[in-house]
């Protein structure tokens, strides 16, 4: 036997046909079982004499230029024939392998699906291996440890879609891996605690969605018919993450515009998106080149400009009264809103902070200031 280090799955090729008769010296041997790589769709094994190659379950022995090969012999032909999980199955023609049909069978039943195929069927799992127990056992313990309730993971009676249940299959993949999965996995413990995390978030996700009573899916088709009069000034904020969160804040709060200035980015950007989650599409938006020409053009029209900055002329953000219309500024991760930008603010806010660290977050922060004056804007509605 050679060992097939390339995939794991077993070859049994059969006994070639004897060379013609009328060969003055045919070359002749005789395979039993072999473990072959399989590389490109080919499997190949150099006999001595003669070089096998094997395409789409044929193969023929080609023979070789050199001394132990006369050239001239006619070549020597086989089938080869795959055992997966225990079961053989016949060499196909290419038109059975399009149709996933098995070998002499005029159409493809449930019971002739192979394995490695009916394993992506809902709620079936593959037999299971000499490690199934030991990988169950980690899992488990994995599992126990991020406090999920593994009885309620493998419940096949809660699929909710035609999906079935992605927590449960995860499990099942990892108890009885494909053998081709298994032989690259050096460590089981490791592994189990990578998929246990896994499990624990498809199965999160799996309830959330049979919670009807959750509203965590967008409404796209609401319209949206008001918009607050407040604009957010974002003040050369360097982090396309941070100008994100605060697109998807202002979405939510349904605020008029965002303005950008500086070297702060703007829409269209894909890490702007990966936090916004498409947020910055609903919210209209314009950039300044500095943030002193966005305050002129807000002065003169009508808005009370408002900056979020911890100073000792700040006042906390819950102690004003914020008219309409209403801009407010949140500045640079480091050092904040700049001060030629402070001395053009109508009021300076700030929030309170009870630890070593005087600030929030820029984003964090603009959530706040926002929704204190939508808060405002809104009482008695």
């Amino acid at each position: 036997e050679l060992e097939d280090r390339a995939c794991g799955v077993r070859f049994a090729a059969a006994a070639a046909a004897e060379a013609e008769a009328e060969a003055e010296d045919p070359p002749s041997f005789s395979l039993e079982r072999l473990t072959l790589p399989i590389k490109n769709g080919r499997i190949g094994v150099n006999n001595g004499s003669g070089r096998i190659q094997a395409f789409a379950g044929r193969g023929r022995a080609a023979p070789t230029e050199g001394p132990e090969s006369d050239g001239g012999a006619p070549p020597t032909e086989f089938s080869v024939h795959a055992t997966l999980h225990g079961r053989q199955y016949p060499a196909r023609s290419a038109k059975q392998q399009r149709r996933g049909q098995k070998a002499g069978a005029p159409k493809k039943d449930d019971d002739d699906v192979p394995l490695h195929h009916r394993a992506h069927q809902i709620n079936y799992h593959r037999p299971g291996g000499a490690d199934s127990e030991e990988r169950q056992a980690l899992l488990d313990e994995a599992l126990r440890e991020y406090g999920v309730n593994i009885t309620d993971v493998l419940d096949e009676t809660n699929i909710g879609s035609s999906a079935g249940n992605p927590a449960r299959k995860a499990y099942l993949s990892f108890v009885y891996p494909k053998p081709s999965s298994a032989m690259y996995v050096h460590s089981v413990a490791k592994h189990a605690q990578l998929i246990a995390a896994q499990i624990m978030m498809l199965h999160r996700e799996h309830k959330a969605m049979l919670a009807t009573y959750l509203r965590n899916v967008d409404n796209k088709q609401k319209e949206l018919k008001y918009r607050h009069p407040l604009i957010l000034v974002l003040d050369n904020i360097r982090s396309a993450f941070n100008v994100g969160q605060i697109f998807r804040t202002a979405e939510t709060a349904a605020v008029e515009q965002v303005i950008t200035c500086g070297i702060t980015p703007h829409p269209p950007h894909p890490q702007i998106n990966k936090t916004a989650l498409g947020a910055e599409e609903y919210v209209p938006t314009a950039h300044f080149a500095s943030t002193t020409g966005a305050v002129e053009w807000l002065h003169k029209n009508g808005y009370t400009v408002v900056a979020m900055e911890t100073t000792s002329l700040s006042v906390p953000y819950t102690n004003v009264t914020y008219p309409k219309p209403t801009a407010l500024i949140v500045g640079n991760e480091v050092y904040g809103v700049a001060t030629e930008v402070l001395e053009d603010c109508d009021h300076i806010v700030e929030i309170p902070c009870f630890g070593v660290k005087n600030s929030l977050n820029v984003a964090a922060a603009a959530a706040t200031g926002t929704f204190e004056i939508v808060r405002q804007w809104n009482v008695g509605l």
